[in-house]
């Protein structure tokens, strides 16, 4: 590359000659692209800049030119603030009041709030009540009520009445120096006003529809209107302070930013320091590399130009004839050949199987046909960059292979059918997705088959993929191992210090509401329900129930002692506690052959059911015997003594009373396969227990006693 365009040797370029000689000292992205200029961070500006250089500043993402002492930037619609532009001014006060300068929204807004509100109150307003028009219910009067009225008035007693005759009236009034006739008009007047009237009164003021100074709202006052648009624009009344800054702050917002402001940088006058720059001058300057030098010898050189000092016939150089070939052999002129510089072809370039098209110094791209395929080979250094505003990929019949849309997404095709699409948050699949294996950073798949399965339902199997086995109420998570030897198993791994490992159940009102729990602290397992703890496991296997009862729920069924080693010698039988039952029963004093007209002046009984034996409690006492035959008894017990043969439950009174005939000892024995005991006692000198006859229970018997036995 040459400059073609010169004023003379070894002097500096002209504006117009650097501009027409731009192609030969800087590099393009093509003929018709962008020129590249050099770019940086602002920690990579050069450590001596010299007035004009202009880069682009990576860190503030804008072109910056060194005005000899400080660099400056170029402004855009990009900008997200105006810190960095000294044609924009932020002063509350506007105190320096420029013409060639902008102000911030925030001084606007600053500006304009400190001048309404130092004219937000009536107060404060210049002008009397003779500047206010008159309205429709209210106007101006010019009636002054005098001192000396109101002294008059004054001295007049409440309710004051004609209570002298004519002749008094008549002989009072003459008596009195420079008396005046007090006519019917006056006496109308004075009619009208109340007793002990103060037309400074707050009250009678306001009642009467007038503005008190020392009023402190103006709510009841026509004159004052309150619209924060200001849509009635009345000349004769006045705005509330809400209303005016109201108004004042919604027509200063609308006008806040330099975007909402009219005209544009035309309209701002250069300054000393900072010039306008036309796009056009833009452009130029940014087509212009840092600290380009056009008479530098190593910039000429890296652009492919030749210096005056480098050529040996630079007479016969400065003397070439265009009409002249370029070459003796070359078939048409040097104005109509292609220049070095580059230029506009008007004819194919034709080249042959395996004849490449290389590009770089070192034939890094290469792009040729073999004659069966067509490529293009980055074959050097760095990678293969293509730029444009869109990228598509398309097969000679017009199929898409793939599109790519500028900040947006990247889609790709399979038979001309958008498959696969990049988004804002990640990628889209459309249609199914099929891996033989999986990586990312939350799941990492190394399954050799199908390990997780969702059907349509949207329920999900592990080891399987069907899910007809499963109760419909919970095969939304099928765990399935059908392998021997093995088995399914889910784990819920915490921190083995102080963490927790968690089931919950819930609904839709309360994800909580139930819960499975080990504490890792204590090793404890806690089961949880209604959103409260309910019962819990020692790590020593003791099992605590926090509230309600331990509930056994079916018949037959208990806490089972088995595993107990027996403490006795004897044969041990079912080790199972079944039952736990407490309760009351009525104690009857009676007959093993007949009972019947009894009446009771006490029946208490209790009892308690551990397994198969029942204790019972018992006082009762009659207080008419009725008719009681064969043997006395207690009968009415709860639950039905065993059948086992041999078995006697013993009965034992603690406290009888009211016998009819003596007795030293009183007890009873159970009768088998039946709820009674009979009685026996012991009289005086005996050597066993007889059966009680009925005949020695009185009227008033009294019998306190306890028994045991089984069921």
């Amino acid at each position: 590359m040459a400059i073609t365009t010169r004023s003379g040797k070894g002097s500096p370029l002209t504006h117009n000659e650097m501009d027409a000689n731009l192609s030969a000292i800087t590099e393009k992205t093509s003929a018709t692209g962008s020129v590249k200029g050099s770019s940086g961070t602002t920690a990579q500006r050069p450590a001596s800049p010299v007035e004009g250089y202009t880069r682009f500043n990576t860190t503030l993402n804008r072109h910056e030119t060194y005005n000899g002492s400080t660099w400056i930037t170029a402004v855009s619609s990009a900008n997200t603030d105006t810190s960095d532009m000294s044609f924009v001014v932020d002063e509350d006060a506007m105190t320096s009041d420029s013409a060639t300068k902008v102000p911030t929204q925030q001084s606007v807004k600053a500006y304009v709030d400190s001048q309404v509100q130092s004219k937000d109150a009536l107060s404060e307003l210049s002008g009397t009540l003779d500047d206010v028009a008159d309205g429709t219910t209210y106007v101006k009067s010019t009636n002054d009520f005098t001192d000396a009225e109101v002294t008059k008035l004054s001295g007049i007693e409440t309710a004051a009445t004609a209570d002298q005759t004519n002749a008094e009236i008549k002989t009072a009034y003459e008596a009195n120096a420079d008396t005046n006739e007090f006519s019917d008009a006056e006496q109308t007047k004075l009619s009208g006003i109340e007793a002990s009237a103060d037309v400074t009164d707050s009250t009678n003021v306001a009642s009467a529809g007038a503005v008190m100074e020392s009023d402190t709202t103006t709510a009841s006052m026509s004159f004052v209107i309150d619209q924060d648009d200001m849509s009635t624009d009345s000349a004769t009344k006045v705005p509330t302070q809400q209303s005016v800054k109201a108004y004042v702050d919604s027509q200063v917002q609308s006008k806040d930013t330099l975007g909402e402001l009219g005209g544009n940088l035309d309209d701002i006058t250069d300054g000393t320091t900072y010039k306008k720059m036309s796009a056009t001058e833009q452009t130029k300057l940014s087509g212009i590399e840092a600290s380009a030098d056009v008479t530098d010898t190593t910039n000429v050189t890296s652009a492919g130009a030749l210096m005056d000092s480098e050529v040996t016939n630079l007479a016969q150089v400065k003397a070439f004839d265009t009409t002249d070939y370029a070459t003796s052999t070359q078939g048409t002129t040097a104005d109509n050949a292609l220049p070095l510089a580059g230029g506009t072809m008007t004819g194919d370039v034709s080249l042959g199987d395996n004849v490449k098209a290389k590009f770089g110094a070192s034939d890094d791209l290469q792009i040729y046909h073999d004659g069966s395929n067509s490529y293009v080979s980055d074959a050097g250094t760095g990678d293969l960059i293509i730029k444009a505003g869109g990228f598509q990929l398309i097969a000679d019949n017009n199929d898409i292979f793939m599109k790519a849309f500028v900040n947006n997404r990247v889609e790709f095709y399979h038979d001309n059918v958008k498959r696969f699409l990049t988004t804002t948050t990640g990628v889209n699949v459309l249609g199914t997705l099929a891996c033989d294996g999986f990586t990312s950073t939350g799941i990492d798949d190394n399954a050799t088959s199908t390990a997780i399965t969702i059907d349509a339902s949207e329920n999900v199997g592990i080891g399987t993929s069907s899910f007809t086995g499963a109760n419909t109420f919970m095969d939304d998570l099928v765990v399935y191992n059908a392998t021997a030897g093995t088995g399914a198993g889910l784990s819920i791994i915490g921190n083995a210090t102080n963490g927790y490992s968690s089931i919950a159940f819930g609904d839709t009102a309360d994800w909580d509401t139930g819960r499975l729990q080990y504490n890792h602290t204590d090793n404890s397992m806690a089961f949880h329900t209604n959103s409260a703890e309910r019962m819990q496991i020692s790590s020593a296997g003791n099992v605590t129930v926090k509230t309600g009862n331990l509930v056994i729920g079916t018949s037959g069924k208990g806490i089972d002692f088995s595993a107990a080693t027996p403490d006795g010698t004897g044969t041990t039988g079912s080790e199972v506690l079944d039952d736990y039952e407490e309760g009351t029963w009525t104690p009857v004093i009676g007959g093993s052959s007949g009972t019947s007209g009894q009446t009771y002046a006490t029946q208490i009984g209790r009892y308690t059911k551990t397994g198969n034996s029942v204790t019972c409690t018992f006082r009762v006492a009659l207080s008419a015997k009725g008719t009681i035959t064969g043997n006395a008894a207690i009968s009415g017990l709860p639950f039905t003594i065993t059948a086992l043969t041999n078995y006697r439950a013993t009965l034992a009174v603690g406290y009888f009373s009211a016998l009819a005939t003596t007795a030293v000892h009183l007890s009873g024995v159970g009768i088998n396969n039946s709820t009674r005991a009979n009685l026996v006692d012991l009289a005086v000198a005996a050597v066993s227990t007889a059966a009680v006859d009925t005949s020695n229970i009185g009227n008033t018997t009294r019998i306190d006693g306890v028994i045991t036995y089984e069921v």
